[in-house]
């Protein structure tokens, strides 16, 4: 095999979770594959015949894949076994670029003529910029008939955002999926004051002021808070209070119209809720600078009674950052909180997003390898697990875990080599899996690699989290101008930290003042996608 040859610049961010969360669109086996919708590839093995077969001038044909995604990870070291891996059933010379500066890098490549071969897109804007240059291959549809299960797998919804007005498919999408963040709530602060699981909003507030000044842990010590926020210099988690009055974005009405929490007032709701448990001083003071990961040992420690967190992340980084994971307290200490009257955040419509270069596309035995590598990654194939999750290295991974809705990969994270470095482990995950990764498993580090009790409830509440009733996704089939959904963005926030600590309650003037900066824009933008897609009358 050909020694790998990756560009130097590498992206140094590594996730604040060390557990990527699950989407619902597993495929555990044929069965409950074929109740999700989703397909399931006849041969998802390359047997020792047919590889033989491959043409050997294959292994010279040069293929390179740039992420541009925000989330990413380190380039692997020397020796990387998955490189190797998709070289071994897909054939092809494969490298490997993660930029520091992802769009900005990856514009300039094309404009020097450099183009990468295979993209991994952040967001549908990305694709849109670069489709409209004309940089991008044309239409995907003339290779369906090579990536039958990709194009399955994508979905009617889907193929029908990514297509143009003329019926050309400009990219392609993995499997939708998304990381199963939710409110947890401590069960265990709940039956230590005799309270139950709050239901109203009324309630939670009570539930938020018992966890910050009634002792809940029985230390006799004032140390913890009701709620959890690691802003960062924004209201951070406390936004995600909006589904507990109404959906988060865009969506139809009941009368056939587009409306917005902005102006159907559910979004005032979520204000004066934020603004009381403000003033109540039921969340940890320093929550609108605080940063994620400053945040996490006091979270790891007890102190915060509600946090929106995935909750197999929540668990498995507890597990890993107490003195003794073999306690388990804190295992059956976490539950998954009821919307008290709202719904779960929506589900995702997109997978990740994908394309090459026209360049590219005009090289035939190239596409011939790249369609064969999304082909025999797509959905949950046993290649797509090997990618995306190193599946089927013994050496590296412990026992994979089928649940009716998610897929489960477990580590030995004390094992450690050359390679198998904790960091370069989940290092490697973030980087080749990303461009076929659709959120739909989760990676569960311990200190086996057999499921653990810590492991089995994360699984738990995992489907918890599955059985939520969750808003309306329409929101999300919108791509509005991104100057001007960033502008409005920026006048939300600044209108919304300002009420929620008291310095401006002008709501009525403040919907004004959006509806005639753009918001009126972009609620006519929305009504027209919804009709395009045949989601409106």
């Amino acid at each position: 095999m050909k020694k790998k040859k990756v560009w130097k610049r590498m992206a140094l961010l590594m996730a604040a979770s060390m557990t990527l969360a699950a989407c619902g669109q597993a495929q555990p086996s044929e069965e409950a594959s074929s109740a999700e919708g989703a397909a399931v590839q006849e041969t998802q093995t390359t047997s020792e015949e047919e590889q033989a077969s491959v043409d050997t001038d294959a292994s010279d044909v040069k293929v390179e894949v740039f992420l541009t995604t925000n989330w990413g990870g380190e380039l692997p070291p020397e020796g990387d076994p998955v490189e190797a891996y998709i070289e071994e059933f897909a054939g092809g010379d494969w490298s490997l670029t993660l930029p520091v500066e992802g769009e900005t890098e990856l514009v300039t490549r094309f404009a020097s003529g450099v183009a990468p071969d295979v993209i991994g897109f952040s967001d549908a804007t990305q694709v849109d910029m670069l489709y409209d240059q004309g940089v991008l291959v044309d239409d995907w549809n003339v290779y369906a008939d090579k990536i039958p299960t990709v194009m399955e797998n994508m979905g009617e919804t889907q193929r029908a955002i990514l297509t143009t007005e003329d019926g050309k498919l400009k990219a392609l999408g993995t499997l939708p999926g998304q990381q199963k963040f939710t409110f947890m709530i401590r069960q265990d602060w709940l039956d230590n004051l005799g309270m139950d699981m709050p239901t109203t909003h009324e309630e939670l507030l009570e539930v938020m002021k018992a966890f910050t000044f009634d002792d809940p842990d029985g230390n006799g010590v004032d140390d913890t808070y009701g709620f959890t926020a690691a802003g960062g210099g924004g209201v951070g988690e406390v936004r995600n209070l909006l589904l507990l009055f109404g959906n988060q974005s865009y969506y139809i009405t009941e009368d056939n119209t587009v409306s917005h929490p902005v102006v159907d007032g559910s979004f005032k709701e979520y204000l004066d809720f934020a603004k009381a448990m403000v003033d109540a001083k039921v969340i940890n003071p320093d929550w609108y600078t605080l940063g994620w990961d400053e945040r996490k040992p006091a979270l790891y420690a007890g102190s915060y009674g509600i946090c929106w967190y995935p909750p197999a992340a929540l668990l498995s980084e507890t597990a890993r950052n107490i003195e003794d994971s073999s306690d388990t307290t804190m295992a059956d200490a976490w539950a998954v909180m009821d919307p008290c009257g709202g719904k779960a955040l929506s589900k995702a419509v997109q997978g990740s997003l994908l394309s090459v270069s026209a360049e590219t596309a005009q090289d035939s035995a190239k596409m011939d390898i790249i369609c064969d590598f999304l082909e025999k990654t797509s959905g949950f194939s046993e290649n797509y697990l090997g990618v995306r999750m190193y599946v089927g290295m013994s050496e590296y991974t412990g026992a994979t875990v089928y649940s009716p809705t998610n897929v489960y990969q477990y580590y030995d994270s004390s094992r450690e080599d050359d390679f198998f470095t904790l960091k370069n482990a989940y290092g490697g995950i973030a980087n080749w899996g990303k461009l076929i990764d659709c959120n739909g498993g989760s990676v569960i580090m311990g200190n086996t690699k057999e499921p653990d009790y810590w492991s089995e409830r994360a699984i738990q509440l995992n489907e918890d989290v599955d059985a939520l009733e969750t808003w309306p996704n329409e929101f999300r089939l919108y791509t509005p101008d991104p100057t001007l959904a960033n502008n409005m963005d920026s006048l939300l926030q600044q209108f919304e930290i300002s009420y929620i600590m008291g310095e401006n309650s002008d709501y009525d003037g403040f919907v004004n003042e959006w509806l005639s900066s753009g918001g009126q824009d972009l609620l006519d933008g929305a009504e027209e996608t919804f009709k395009r897609l045949g989601l409106m009358e």
